[in-house]
């Protein structure tokens, strides 16, 4: 007679490369949150608790990859008057 253990889990849709930081972020922090990482590309099973903390890395992930126009053009104006061009 076999036995099989159940858990819950959540399912998190995202892109391979969202998957592949979370698969990263999982292992080099130390807070192992992900339950399978194997189901396929785009596809990874949460611990349902961790869903905060989850949620928090893929935002700063975001946050990091994206700007607004008003930001890139303060950046620019900064790096203008740091190295004197006009």
């Amino acid at each position: 007679m076999s036995s099989f253990g159940c858990f819950k889990g959540m399912l998190v849709e995202c892109d391979a490369a969202m998957k592949e930081y979370l698969i990263w972020v999982n292992e080099k922090e130390g807070t192992k949150f992900i339950i399978n990482s194997e189901l396929d590309e785009t596809h990874i099973l949460i611990d349902p608790s961790r869903k905060e903390y989850v949620k928090s890395k893929m935002d700063y992930l975001m946050n990091q990859l994206s700007f607004s126009p008003l930001e890139h053009e303060a950046r620019q104006e900064e790096q203008n008057r740091r190295y004197g061009r006009k």
